[in-house]
């Protein structure tokens, strides 16, 4: 069953290289799903390097890169359909406007708020990995791992605990959490 690193919101310019662990965690997993900002492109093929990537443009994607990118994707896999997109497109709240950019589908995947969300509107999964370098609402990046099972999909939050840290926070905490599909 395929596995997923799944991130968002890296904001790393062309002078600036994925933390270590990323590019580990990378290397391990079948698929890279990154949900938009990007920001530079060397961010992009050093991705693209590690595992296939699949990817779509954020609002702040621009040039060579953001022509590269659409705007929002459905991926078809393991039998499943994922819709993939920014969130900066959604009308109002980026939750119920991402969730009805895409009908019939068993993940949504998504960005933009730079905070972690793994849950379900209207019986479908949701699942945003906050921001690797700036987050919101935690002090430590974060990113995603997502497994397609014959049952279910796994979606799980991760924080970097590495000493990756992109700004000084004075409480660093590890913050994790899970969530499996009923």
């Amino acid at each position: 069953m395929p596995k997923i690193l799944v991130l968002s919101d890296t904001h790393l310019g062309e002078s600036e290289g994925l933390p270590e662990l990323i590019l580990q965690v990378g290397r391990s997993v079948d698929l890279i799903i990154h949900v938009g900002d990007f920001v530079s492109l060397r961010c992009f093929e050093e991705l693209n390097q590690l595992a296939p990537l699949v990817g779509v443009r954020g609002n702040m994607d621009a040039g060579p890169l953001a022509a590269r990118l659409p705007e929002r994707y459905i991926l078809e896999l393991e039998d499943r359909s994922i819709g993939i997109t920014h969130g900066h497109l959604a009308d109002g709240n980026v939750l119920s406007g991402v969730r009805n950019m895409f009908q019939n589908t068993d993940l949504i995947i998504f960005g933009h708020t730079h905070i972690p969300f793994n849950g379900q509107i209207d019986g479908v999964r949701m699942f945003n990995p906050g921001s690797l370098t700036r987050p919101r609402a935690t002090t430590l990046g974060t990113y995603g791992l997502v497994e397609m099972e014959s049952d279910e999909i796994v979606c799980e939050i991760r924080a970097l605990s590495e000493n990756y840290i992109p700004y000084s926070h004075p409480d660093l905490k590890s913050t994790q959490s899970s969530a499996r599909r009923p």
